[in-house]
């Protein structure tokens, strides 16, 4: 008789699906069922991946103005800074499009955006990379 009285509280079904979303929850985290990013916040690269998370995968795409497009030197010493922090941070899937021959000073419209078909050309370097990625297992 006490039980039923006290199932028919509302405190006690509260409590109670509480106590089973933490147990499902606890479950799930302790299988490696899901693996939440987290982020470190840097000033210049704006969001990276915390180190040391399971399952984290991410590829940085470093991405040029035109000025950096036409000067390699330029583009190096601008993306050095970002390349040591990244690496400090344990990034190991590192995308520098200038290094790609087919990206040059004629696929920009402006200053940094790139035309329709720098677009184009942009999906096809950054898709081979994934491909890549894909068939060594990377993905």
């Amino acid at each position: 008789m006490k039980i039923t009285k006290l199932l028919r509280q509302p405190r006690v079904w509260l409590l109670a699906l509480l106590a089973s979303l933490a147990i499902a929850e606890a479950s799930v985290r302790a299988l490696g069922m899901v693996d939440f990013a987290l982020y470190q916040a840097d000033a210049q690269i704006g969001y990276i991946p915390a180190a040391n998370q399971q399952g984290t995968k991410t590829t940085f795409v470093l991405y040029p103005d035109k000025p950096e497009a036409a000067d390699a030197a330029l583009a190096a010493q601008h993306f050095a800074a970002g390349q040591a922090l990244l690496t400090q941070a344990g990034a190991t899937r590192v995308l520098q499009v200038q290094q790609d021959k087919r990206w040059g000073v004629g696929q920009y419209k402006d200053g940094i955006h790139p035309t329709a078909a720098g677009f184009g050309v942009l999906a096809g370097i950054v898709g081979d990379d994934l491909a890549r990625l894909e068939r060594v297992g990377g993905l």
